[in-house]
């Protein structure tokens, strides 16, 4: 089961050597492509979004590896939400019309 704070990046240790954490990884997911920006993995930060499941890059959702939500949610679905919610406030208000 995924989790939405899953998150690949690399980490320097305490002994000042680098450390690849990873989670869910396979052979092939170096050149795999899932971020907007139509670039790999190839091992920079990712996110998935709990609505699309999507991985995205950090630097591409504009997160820091310092500041990772508990919940992600990607701005496509975030907008998708937000156009859904206008949709039907503008349909109430014309029924609303139509009652009066």
């Amino acid at each position: 089961v995924r989790q939405g704070k899953q998150v690949v990046f690399r980490d320097e240790d305490s002994t000042g050597n680098d450390e690849d954490i990873m989670v869910d990884s396979d052979d092939d997911s170096w050149d795999l492509v899932t971020c907007f920006c139509m670039k790999p993995f190839a091992g920079r930060p990712m996110i998935e979004c709990n609505e699309c499941h999507t991985w995205i890059h950090l630097s591409c959702a504009k997160i820091r590896k310092s500041n990772v939500p508990e919940v992600f949610v990607c701005q496509k679905c975030r907008d998708s939400k937000f156009d859904i919610r206008r949709s039907n406030r503008s349909r109430m208000g014309s029924r609303k019309l139509f009652l009066d």
